[in-house]
């Protein structure tokens, strides 16, 4: 699994400060990882890319750090937003726009690894699901490997970019685990990841490892709207 992390702060120094004490969290966990820093809110909402964690200083000039999250949050409903400040008044405004934490920019650096561990740990919760494979293993899949899923009998296949496994959940059951996590039952049958959807046409699928999938007829119209703004949301292109 790869993190996406955005520093948004004017202070290049502080900025690298940042980035030195995130690359030392992050080495921790079994995930890969990239960091773009921006020098203001304006650069950093220019391209409407989604972040998976921001930190965002409050205190910046032109468009402050609430300004620039409560514009992001049009498009990155779901991401971590990290609030750095020095001034605890600041704190009641963040909430306004769903921040994760508020962090000060003289804290100790546990302060710093305990919320950043936190953010990685409801990140992981969120994209990964544990399976019972017909083995009798468990095996846990992060939800961004998983291309689709396909009812076969008592079981289903869960499809990923190396490995196809059979597991003893009903597809209805999976399904609603994933209610709101970006998949789709497009047919009886066949569970997608819009994430992995390449393209949508005359009630066919194609996903992104070349696999094609038939959407039913009644699920066709609500599918396409549902595909349409999951991509929106996402800024996709």
């Amino acid at each position: 699994m790869k993190i996406s992390i955005a520093v948004v702060d004017d202070e290049m120094s502080f900025r690298k400060n940042v980035i030195k004490k995130l690359k030392y969290v992050l080495n921790n966990f079994a995930f890969s990882f990239e960091i773009i820093e921006f020098s203001n809110g304006e650069v950093f909402l220019k391209e409407k890319k989604r972040y998976d964690i921001i930190f965002l200083d409050i205190q910046m000039p032109k468009m402050n750090g609430f300004k620039t999250a409560e514009t992001y949050r049009f498009y990155g409903k779901e991401d971590i937003i990290i609030f750095l400040t020095n001034y605890e008044r600041f704190c009641k405004e963040g909430y306004k726009v769903n921040a994760f934490r508020f962090l000060g920019k003289q804290d100790e650096e546990k302060v710093f690894h305990e919320a950043v561990s936190s953010a990685l740990n409801l990140i992981n919760g969120k994209r990964s699901l544990k399976f019972h494979q017909d083995t009798g293993q468990e095996v846990y899949l992060s939800l961004n490997e998983i291309f689709y899923i396909e009812a076969c009998g008592r079981h289903i296949l869960v499809y990923t970019n190396n490995k196809v496994f059979k597991v003893k959940e009903k597809i209805s059951d999976i399904t609603s685990l994933l209610l709101g996590k970006g998949f789709y039952l497009v047919h009886r049958a066949y569970l997608v990841n819009m994430q992995n959807v390449i393209s949508c046409y005359k009630r066919t699928i194609e996903m992104s490892n070349g696999d094609k999938i038939y959407v039913s007829e009644k699920r066709y119209t609500e599918f396409k709207k549902c595909l349409f703004e999951y991509k929106f949301e996402r800024g996709y292109k």
